[in-house]
């Protein structure tokens, strides 16, 4: 069997200015989008912010070819990771939102109203069917797909 590499989401990459603030909404700070995709955002910032806290952000100059069915325009986000660069922008952040898509239809989901585990979101059809399959390397392969390690 030959293994797949891949993302679960395709990442695009995007240059735009972007505001992001605690989940208050009182200080925002500038930051730069790099690079987005259904289910998050990747940001550059001269401020950081720890991971597990929840932030709001605001694009702020996304032109026409950019927008998508999925703009990032104000919405609620948990911050996965961050990571300090050798930039001006000292730190980048991995920020996966607050209202997601089905891991594996695409539907969108209120984080109330999905099945979330570690890294993937279903909605709960998908997640009935998923529970449905025998534990085992099936499983468990899309398991790592859908949270888009590499296989």
């Amino acid at each position: 069997m030959i293994p797949f590499h891949g993302r679960a989401f395709p990442r695009k990459k995007i240059s735009a200015s972007v505001l992001w603030s605690d989940w208050e909404m009182a200080t925002y700070h500038q930051a730069h989008l790099r690079n987005k995709s259904p289910a998050g955002i990747y940001f550059e910032s001269a401020r950081d912010c720890d991971p597990g806290a929840i932030i709001h952000l605001q694009v702020q100059d996304i032109g026409e070819e950019n927008l998508s069915k999925d703009p990032v325009q104000g919405r609620h986000a948990r911050i996965l990771w961050k990571k300090e660069i050798n930039a001006p922008l000292r730190y980048g952040m991995g920020a996966r939102y607050l209202v997601w898509t089905c891991s594996l239809c695409g539907t969108l989901l209120a984080p109330e109203r999905c099945l979330d585990t570690e890294d993937i979101q279903l909605c709960f059809r998908c997640g009935e069917k998923i529970d449905t399959l025998p534990d085992g390397a099936l499983k468990h392969g899309i398991a790592h797909f859908l949270t888009g390690n590499v296989v």
